[in-house]
């Protein structure tokens, strides 16, 4: 439904067109709630078993016991080995800043063209950004063991945290939202 609406080019804001023009290149995959039972629940991101599976992806690289989330989305990362990635999250709190990415460590990819592809798309995203933009450093303990630190370091990903703000209201969001996804497929095709 989600891929129905980005390829509708009246309803997409935009989008159409973009994803249009990416389908003869690139396979775009779209997994709407990572997290639906945590959601459902109103625990945000944990889910019904208590785990927060943003955090369990160095478990399921490792093949550990983990969420059955992070084991999924694991494993559709190694099927797919992305050349993007963007996960976007949606703030409430008033103390958090809106409208920023969380850039990885370009350290994690395993070539310089790679890493020049990756830190033009870091440029990309920061001129678009107004709020704050956070640089994980290599080795940090919980975004070490989240999905876009690792299949930077293990797939050669580009690959980011988008953080989005409930007060910016839905609209707004959904704006932001489409033109970091536009800003993405342009800085590499």
């Amino acid at each position: 439904q989600a891929e129905d609406g980005i390829r509708d080019v009246e309803r997409s804001r935009g989008l159409g067109d973009v994803y249009k023009r990416q389908l003869d290149r690139w396979i775009i995959d779209i997994v709407p709630q990572p997290n639906p039972d945590g959601v459902v629940l109103g625990t945000g991101m944990v889910n019904s078993l208590g785990s927060n599976p943003m955090f369990e992806f160095r478990k399921a690289a490792d093949g550990e016991s983990c969420s059955k989330e992070a084991r999924m989305l694991w494993r559709l990362a190694e099927e797919t080995k992305p050349l993007l990635y963007l996960e976007l999250h949606s703030y409430y709190q008033d103390n958090r800043a809106s409208y920023g990415p969380y850039i990885f460590p370009s350290e994690l990819y395993e070539d310089e063209e790679r890493a020049r592809l990756g830190k033009k798309v870091d440029s990309a995203l920061i001129s678009i950004s107004p709020g704050e933009i956070l640089h994980v450093p290599v080795g940090t303990n919980n975004f070490g063991q989240c999905l876009p630190y690792l299949i930077r370091e293990h797939f050669n990903t580009i690959s980011y945290f988008y953080k989005l703000h409930s007060r910016e209201g839905l609209a707004d969001n959904l704006n932001q939202a489409v033109r970091v996804f536009q800003t993405m497929l342009r800085a590499v095709d």
